[in-house]
């Protein structure tokens, strides 16, 4: 009838209904508290610290929303839940004490009360943990707070200087941009299906950035437990940026993100203020707590701060000189000299340290805010923390040192066999043997050569085991089959799996099959499912729930579903020996592993120690591991092929940039995903050419997506499940043809898939020297070079190992290119003409056609890479 949990269900970004917000509130702050509630339910109160206080009734979210258009949209439209929400605001929390209370709730016939529950409020103190730094700090020493509750530290804060010319690229794989230079971002494992960039989500998150275009250093805070970074920006503040265009970011606790594309200024809205604030070209950098205050900027280089709403004010005069009052009764702080800043602050409350080069740390009451003002900026870093302590290490030199150094402590990747490096097949409507046999024949016919098959659609999608329609006895014990114990009939979906694989690999083409680290429960499963759940439950095989109950999967794609403990190592020896047969017997070369992201909660106990997020975020890394041993084990290279991870994931196999639309802001925001994702240790990444999900690309998108591919690491195409209805989504390029009716898909795809074949060697050469001295094979050019002038407004540009230098067409509607070359000597491979770099150049650039260079004294080696 009733529930609250106060952390609710760990999705990252939306508070559920049942939840408090915030979780961690402060001293004399007041929380939400809500409960989900049976519709028939016709009051709720709560009994709160002796007294009793009722709840009002309203509608509250309802539960995640994944995207748009797509099966697994509805899949997640389904799931939002209907249960009815009751809140209320509590009374100020007291200091020195928690506050106990619990929900009582009648439908009128029926009284339910849930569990007692305790709250105490925080406070944010100079001391309470231990920071460790190493390598040459960057930490402002002042900016150092600690949130504690009176039981335990839970977070920390601190701030890292910024120069004025420094750019930061990185924090794992990054859809929204290449800079993030004046923008809030944090690190989280998430599933976001679709829009990656538009809601600032990632897959792929790593806690670790280069600092560019200054003296080049790069830091890594040393943690799998969710980190918040600030980079020169306000966090639950407007966002700094200098374009027309406006976005909108509402308060993660109580708001969903809305879109915000490349080169659109993003304005980030605290949800119980409504109000969003213009930015202006070039502000001081102001930063405040987002519970007391909201920075208001509004002309060029004049800031406007009110520090704590209810007391104070802030104006800028014409001059561009800033006046803040902190607190109308307590301080005021103004600035009256270019470059000089002059702050009085209450002696009681407020803290001023100014550091090198005119930059200014305020700490205004230790409870509720820093603010920065200067002429160069802040990297302002929160990090939930365990024990009480966090490392932060810190890497001077060239990025591509930095990277080595860094990936030497954390993994290195591995060197993968050059087949990785031809085309990738794939399509989740291919779910029988024939028609995976027609698709390959397919290419053959039209001379389009393809390296890799990945077949999605191939299990009974409950064991994910299993073949689907074949036979075989019920292992009750939950014990693995071999292939010798399955019959797989002449008439059914796949009559002989290991036949179809030896002739896959006649034609030199590799065989990769999909998998989901979940055992499914709805429906209620039966048959060898039942016995594996079965068994995960009795064994403990499973991730657990704080209480020791099997974590049941929170997140709307296969809800409820157990998921297996990779870091128990009973666990992971059964789960992949019910997998060991298809690659001893049936002979496959990897494995898909989809939908690492699934590992919802701050309470959730692994095997290996680990609580919450610290095994949350590192869940998709043990898994692709755990798969890559398998397949090793077996004398197959470890080939995997993720969406999801974490910091270590480098070491792990293929990636690729997850579900995403036929549309060319999706493939600018695919691209950005790459180079910060390469930009962090991962050698092996490709995405779904064009788009997997809705309506087939147009022939331009789609060749222009093709002549991308071509020149990325990993080149593959994909589509979406479409119920098999008609005309077929497949993004083959004979379907796009005859979708589109231009005979030139087939023909320039033809071209680029040749071209992919000689470019081959080049790319296992230069991922074996990415490996070994840490450049990424994947370049942006603004990483190579970020002194250059101009280099920060090509996000686009990049460099494909040493020698190659791309400037891919991602407008539509576009027949010419402008790039800055990088500098040195370059040749343009279409015309053989050789530029002086350190420039930029505006060339020709026909739908048929993409920009590359080669460095002009390896020309001879390239020179018929395009014919």
């Amino acid at each position: 009838m009733i529930r609250h949990r106060p952390f609710g269900s760990g999705h990252a970004y939306q508070a559920s209904i049942d939840q408090r917000v915030p979780a961690h509130p402060l001293i004399g702050s007041s929380v939400n508290l809500g409960v989900a509630a049976a519709a028939s339910v016709t009051a709720v109160h709560c009994e709160w610290d002796g007294s009793v206080l009722p709840l009002v009734r309203d509608l509250g979210p309802a539960g995640p929303v994944a995207g748009a258009e797509g099966h697994l949209a509805s899949a997640a439209a389904g799931h939002r839940g209907r249960s009815v929400r009751w809140s209320f605001d509590s009374p100020p929390l007291p200091a020195g004490r928690a506050v106990r209370y619990r929900f009582v709730a009648t439908d009128g016939t029926t009284t339910r009360r849930t569990r007692w529950f305790t709250v105490a409020g925080a406070h944010w103190s100079p001391t309470g943990g231990t920071l460790s730094t190493h390598g040459t700090s960057r930490i402002v020493p002042e900016s150092v707070a600690w949130l504690t509750d009176g039981d335990r530290v839970c977070k920390v804060r601190f701030a890292l200087r910024l120069a004025a010319a420094e750019h930061v690229v990185g924090f794992g794989e990054r859809f929204d941009r290449l800079d993030q230079r004046g923008h809030s971002i944090d690190a989280t494992v998430f599933e976001q299906y679709k829009g990656q960039g538009a809601a600032g989500r990632t897959y792929l998150p790593m806690p670790f950035a280069h600092v560019l275009g200054g003296t080049g250093w790069a830091f890594h805070v040393d943690t799998a437990e969710r980190t918040w970074f600030n980079i020169d920006a306000s966090h639950g503040q407007p966002s700094l940026n200098t374009t027309a265009q406006t976005s909108l970011d509402v308060d993660d606790n109580h708001g969903q993100p809305s879109s915000e594309a490349a080169d659109r200024t993003p304005v980030d809205v605290d949800a119980s203020l409504g109000q969003p604030s213009p930015e202006a070209a070039a502000p001081d950098f102001v930063h405040v707590d987002t519970n007391h205050g909201q920075p208001s900027l509004n002309t060029t280089a004049q800031t406007s701060l009110d520090v704590d709403d209810s007391h104070g004010q802030a104006s800028s005069d014409a001059f561009g000189r800033t006046s803040v009052d902190v607190d109308g009764s307590r301080g005021l702080a103004s600035s009256t000299v270019a470059g000089r800043t002059s702050v009085d602050v209450d002696g009681n409350h407020g803290r001023v340290s100014v550091g090198a080069a005119g930059q200014a740390f305020v700490d205004v009451d230790g409870n509720r805010g820093q603010v920065s003002v200067a002429g160069t900026g802040m990297i302002f870093v929160e990090a939930d923390v365990v024990d009480g302590r966090l490392d932060v290490h810190f890497f001077d030199g060239s990025p591509g040192d930095n990277l080595a150094r860094w990936l030497d402590a954390v993994g290195k990747p591995e060197r993968l066999p050059d087949w990785v490096f031809k085309l990738w097949a794939s399509g989740n409507e291919w779910n029988t043997q024939a028609r995976v046999t027609a698709e390959m024949e397919l290419h053959r016919k039209h001379d389009i050569p393809v390296g890799v098959v990945v077949i999605e659609a191939w299990s009974d999608e409950s064991t994910f085991v299993a073949f689907r329609d074949a036979e075989y006895e019920i292992h009750d014990d939950g014990r693995p089959h071999r292939l010798a114990d399955f019959t797989f009939r002449p008439d059914g979906a796949w009559p002989d799996p290991k036949g179809m694989v030896d002739a896959l690999h006649d034609e030199d083409v590799r065989v990769v099959l999909w998998q989901i680290p979940l055992q499914k429960m709805r429906p209620h499963p039966s048959g060898q499912a039942a016995a594996d759940a079965a068994t995960m439950v009795r064994e403990g095989y499973g991730v657990r729930e704080g209480d020791g109950r099997p974590y049941r999967n929170r997140g709307w794609w296969f809800p409820l579903a157990l998921m297996p403990d990779f870091t128990n190592p009973e666990a992971r020896d059964w789960w992949l020996a019910k997998r060991r047969y298809l690659v001893d017997e049936v002979g496959i070369d990897g494995f898909k592993t989809d939908g690492g992201e699934h590992a919802w909660g701050h309470d959730l106990r692994y095997f290996d120690g680990s609580v919450g997020a610290s095994g949350n975020n590192r869940f998709p890394v043990e898994y692709a591991a755990a798969y890559g041993d398998l397949l090793r084990s077996s004398g197959k290279a470890p080939v995997t092929f993720s969406r999801a991870g974490f910091t270590g994931s480098q070491a792990h196999g293929v990636f690729w940039a997850g579900d995403e639309d036929s549309t060319w802001e999706a493939m600018r925001s695919s691209l950005r995903a790459g180079l910060t994702a390469a930009a962090c240790g991962i050698v092996y990444w490709g995405w779904d050419l064009a788009g997997f999900s809705g309506p087939v690309p147009d022939a331009e998108l789609y060749l222009r997506a093709t002549a991308l591919s071509a020149f990325l690491p990993i080149m593959q195409y994909h589509s979406e499940f479409n119920h098999h209805r008609m005309p077929s989504r497949d993004r083959t390029p004979w379907n796009i043809a005859d979708q589109t009716g231009d005979p030139q898909v087939l023909t320039t795809f033809r071209r680029y898939s040749h071209l992919r074949e000689r470019l081959v060697p080049y790319l296992a050469e230069q991922a074996a020297r990415a490996i070994d001295t840490g450049w990424p094979l994947l370049r942006a050019t603004a990483l190579a070079h970020p002194s250059t002038p101009g280099v920060w407004d090509h996000p686009y540009d990049y460099l494909l190992g040493d020698d190659l230098f791309v400037a891919p067409v991602l407008e539509p509607g576009a027949s010419s290119r402008t790039a800055l070359l990088p500098p040195g000597r370059w040749t343009d491979l279409r015309t053989g003409e050789t530029t002086e770099g350190g420039r930029t150049v505006t060339v020709d650039a026909p739908l048929e056609e993409i920009p590359v260079w080669c460095r002009a004294d390896s020309y001879t080696r390239h020179r018929d890479l395009l014919t």
